[in-house]
């Protein structure tokens, strides 16, 4: 038997052909996404603007695959690499 424990978004999961189990009594948090900007940036409204289009656009499997272009195993993706495929797979939606 394998067993790994993690998040339910962690990239490995898709890597290694993992199932993630039901979790009835709700033991792990569900999955969201969430911006955090900076104090200094709170009240900037092009910057609200601009992120607007991410809110509510990542599911599980995909921030399961971006942490897996990210971190998994084959990994050669550059932070930047990765953010470019993200923005184009949750603009296509």
């Amino acid at each position: 038997m394998f067993g790994h424990a993690g998040y339910p978004s962690e990239g490995r999961i898709k890597e290694y052909d993992l199932e993630t189990l039901a979790d009835p009594k709700h033991a792990i948090p569900p999955y969201d996404a969430v911006l955090l900007l900076a104090p200094r940036r709170a009240h900037d409204a092009a910057l609200h603007e601009v992120l607007k289009p991410l809110l509510e656009r990542i599911d599980i499997a995909t921030m399961r695959e971006a942490n897996l272009r990210a971190s998994g195993s084959n990994a050669n993706s550059p932070p930047a690499a990765v953010a470019r495929w993200l923005w184009q797979r949750i603009a296509g939606q």
